[in-house]
This record gives C-alpha cells, sequence and structure tokens, in this order.
C-alpha cells in the first residue's frame, strides 16, 4: 500500500472442518510425516472403532461406524487436523501466499496487472481442487474477498462454487481487518464492549494513531477511573497519578518494546520474524549496538505500522536496557529508563527519547534492576 499497490485477499473457512476428515487418507498423511510404530497405532486407535447413533424422543436409530472425523475437545483433534491440511499452501503453484491457522485460511497476492487477479483466481482453483481430492470443502457463504488499497484497474472478482461476495471488512484471529487498514471497525467494536483485555489485544497491530481514535479507546478508562467517588472531581492526570495507573496509551508504547525485544532476542521463532526489521551493522555511541533501520515511508499507514512506529524508540534505549537476559529483566530496565515520562499519566505527550532526561545507570544497577525483576 505505502508503494501505491493493493492486495487482494479471499478467507476461506472449510465446511464442517473436524468432522468431514477421512480416516484412512488422515493415516496415510501422518505416515507420510515418517510417524510409524506403536505411535502410529495408537493414533489410529484413537480415531477407529468409534459408532454413533442418533436419538429423538426415546427411540433410537441403529448404530453407525464413523468413518471420518477428529474429536472437538480433545488434545490430540486439533493437532491431527493440522496434520492433515498442512501441505495445502503447496497447492497454490502460482505464487499467491496461503496462511492457515486452524481451520480458518487466506490467500492473498499484491494485485499490479488484471493478470495477478488471474493468478489468485487459479490458485483459488488449485485449492478447490485439493479440499476435493482429500474429501473437504470450503464453506461458499462464509468464503469473502477483500481489496486492500486503491488501484485504478477495473476490479475482477473471484469464484470458488459461484462468486465470492466482497467484503469490507473480515474478523482475521480475532482482529477486524478492514480494506483501509486503519481498524477503525475492530477499535468501535472492543470501545462498544469497554473491556480492558478486549481493550489490548493484538494492540501491536491495531494500534491507534489518529487523536480521535486515541480518544475514543482512551475515555474508556477515562470514564471507568470517573466512577470512583472520592476521585471524580480530579482530573484524569491527578486521578491517574492517585491510582497509580498509566494511560493506556503509555501502556501501548511499553508493549511495542517489550514485543521488539521479543524479537530481536529471538523469543519468538525466528522464522516467523524474518524480514521484520532490518539491522544496522555495528555499534553507535549514541543508543545502543542493536539498532534498527529505519525505512522511508510514504504513506501515515505504513508510518505507524508497528515494525516501523517503535523503531525510534527502540534505537534510543541505551545498551544497559537491550541487553537484559531476560524479557522480565528488559521489563524492569525499560520501566527505569523511562521512569518520569510524561505519557505516563498524559496520554496526549509523545515517548521523549532525549537521553538527557534519563539517569546513567551502571552495570551493577542493571544487574539490580534484573534481581528485582526475578
Amino acid at each position: 500500500m505505502d508503494e501505491g499497490l493493493a492486495v487482494d485477499v479471499v478467507y476461506l473457512d472449510f465446511m464442517k472442518a473436524f468432522d468431514r476428515v477421512p480416516h484412512k487418507r488422515l493415516m496415510e498423511k501422518i505416515s507420510s510425516y515418517r510417524i510409524e510404530g506403536k505411535i502410529l497405532r495408537w493414533i489410529q486407535n484413537f480415531l477407529t472403532g468409534r459408532k454413533q447413533r442418533v436419538l429423538i424422543n426415546g427411540e433410537a436409530s441403529r448404530w453407525k461406524e464413523v468413518t471420518s472425523r477428529v474429536l472437538q475437545g480433545s488434545v490430540l483433534g486439533p493437532m491431527l487436523f493440522v496434520i492433515f491440511i498442512n501441505d495445502l499452501p503447496e497447492a497454490a503453484v502460482n505464487g499467491s501466499k496461503v496462511y492457515l491457522y486452524a481451520d480458518d485460511t487466506k490467500i492473498y497476492r499484491t494485485i499490479q496487472s488484471n493478470a495477478d487477479c488471474d493468478r489468485l483466481q487459479w490458485d483459488l482453483d488449485e485449492l478447490k481442487e485439493w479440499t476435493e481430492r482429500w474429501l473437504l470443502s470450503f464453506h461458499p457463504e462464509k468464503s469473502k474477498y477483500m481489496k486492500i488499497g486503491r488501484t485504478t484497474m477495473e476490479e475482477k472478482g473471484y469464484s470458488l462454487y459461484g462468486n465470492i461476495s466482497k467484503s469490507g471488512n473480515k474478523k482475521d484471529i480475532g482482529v477486524i481487518i478492514d480494506d483501509k487498514l486503519n481498524f477503525s471497525s475492530h477499535l468501535a467494536e472492543k470501545i462498544n464492549k469497554a473491556n480492558m483485555p478486549h481493550l489490548e489485544y493484538a494492540n501491536p497491530v491495531w494500534c491507534p494513531h489518529l487523536l480521535k481514535d486515541l480518544e475514543a479507546v482512551e475515555n474508556v478508562q477515562r470514564r471507568a477511573t470517573k466512577l470512583l467517588p472520592s476521585l471524580n472531581e480530579l482530573s484524569y492526570k491527578e486521578r491517574l497519578r492517585k491510582l497509580n495507573l498509566p494511560t493506556l496509551v503509555y501502556r501501548r508504547s511499553r508493549g511495542d518494546q517489550i514485543e521488539t525485544y521479543k524479537i530481536v532476542t529471538g523469543v519468538y521463532d525466528r522464522n516467523c520474524t524474518e524480514g521484520l526489521f532490518e539491522f544496522r551493522e555495528g555499534s553507535s555511541i549514541r543508543g545502543n549496538s542493536r539498532k534498527i533501520f529505519k525505512p522511508r515511508a510514504r504513506l501515515d499507514l505504513r508510518k505507524y505500522s508497528f515494525n516501523n512506529r517503535v523503531i525510534n524508540n527502540w534505537n534510543e534505549l541505551p545498551e544497559w536496557v537491550v541487553n537484559a537476559d531476560t524479557v522480565k529483566s528488559f521489563e524492569a530496565r525499560l520501566d527505569k529508563f523511562w521512569e518520569g515520562q510524561e505519557q505516563i499519566y498524559n496520554y496526549r505527550a509523545q515517548i521523549n527519547t532525549a537521553r538527557g532526561q534519563h539517569q546513567h545507570h551502571t552495570r551493577n544497577q542493571a544487574a539490580t534492576l534484573e534481581s528485582q525483576a526475578t
């Protein structure tokens, strides 16, 4: 989008996914992963030999052998389903990207010409052929496509079992993604729920930068603190100080840096985080030796995305903070270094990255902080 391009994404949902996995074909898939011997026989025993019947008003049908299905609610069931569909992305031979999460599937590609739309459609056809080969199917009514970004091209739709309907937004693993990536729909839903865990779920993705959105989210906490009779005459900033409660903006700023630490230090699987950041070579007198290169951004959309907005604050952290040995130690050192930040109680303030505003700490002091964190 920052380059002026569009992305077409098709969201797919398996129909009765867990109930339709055929046992014999599932065992073929499991064997192909070199799972054999007693473990393979144990899985087969877990799946086979089950029967079911229907009971209505005290009258029962005959018992029928269950030849497909992985048990929902079991520990093994979801793993077996993932094994069964794990090679689905390989069916997209025309270069479209396929992501899987349990029984949710999305396929997308950057659109620069009508040929790209055709390639995405071909890959959709390949996915459909895969489901027919393995006796599954996508739910036609739950399949949606979305065009993210703007284009001057004449829009082409997509088909699976007939035309796929277009949507302006779609819930994707708990976050409502919209075609402009401004997350207004997601924010509106969370504000309506007015529940703190909901307000903070996945906020590195949807973190607002527009003042109207920022204030709308902050107002949830503002109203909650005003419910306290002894504090309702104080300003929001004064109420937060009395309660020793940071602004939601500061909590997101702090959370961003913790997520960055986890990515930079390999707490998260590097296969999942590869390409998020481009690291600078060598060290610098100012900041730290783990600095991240900040690319230029044409659009605010890119400028305020997670792997761009966190860079300035991260690069200004001193060596003794970013080289913490554990996440808990990093949190304690970050809290010490950012001690006194105006943003803690003033949601309109920015994080002050000027080194002169913060105390300098020796290695011994850093070790003390780590001990306290533990």
